[in-house]
């Protein structure tokens, strides 16, 4: 929950979105029990900060930093549907912990989690010097 809520309150922040019509939208995407708790959710005061409280006391996380980051790590190619969206989701679950991280030390991981010799082998070959020339050689690989 906690990294859904940093997520939403970059886009809130991002677009100078009112943390009325966001506390609203964000209740609405919520699911489950999540959303039972929005619909009975009555705070004294209704702002975006009593929000994100309430809802991190009411669905902690229990994943600790090292337990995500390894999940990042050992994501494979094969649990995903397509190379691109395995890509995609690897990298960014890389750069969610480590900002700052060379691209090098990027790729190296995404590359570990190809299940294809003939993909592993592309890049390998072509070498991507970014996300955005990765993307465009994981899409001629199904």
């Amino acid at each position: 929950m906690g990294e859904w809520l940093e997520d939403v309150n970059d886009i809130r922040i991002g677009q100078r979105v009112n943390e009325q019509i966001m506390i609203l939208k964000a209740g609405q995407a919520l699911q489950g029990k999540a959303r039972k708790f929005y619909d009975g959710w009555r705070p004294s005061v209704r702002n975006w900060d009593n929000f994100e409280e309430d809802l991190l006391t009411a669905f902690p996380d229990y994943e600790t930093y090292h337990t995500k980051l390894l999940r990042a790590a050992n994501m494979k190619s094969s649990d995903f549907s397509t190379i691109s969206e395995y890509g995609l989701a690897k990298v960014r679950s890389l750069y969610r912990y480590y900002p700052d991280l060379p691209w090098d030390r990027v790729l190296s991981p995404v590359i570990g989690g190809i299940t294809s010799d003939a993909v592993r082998g592309g890049i390998r070959l072509h070498q991507p010097k970014d996300q955005k020339e990765l993307m465009l050689l994981l899409r001629q690989y199904w």
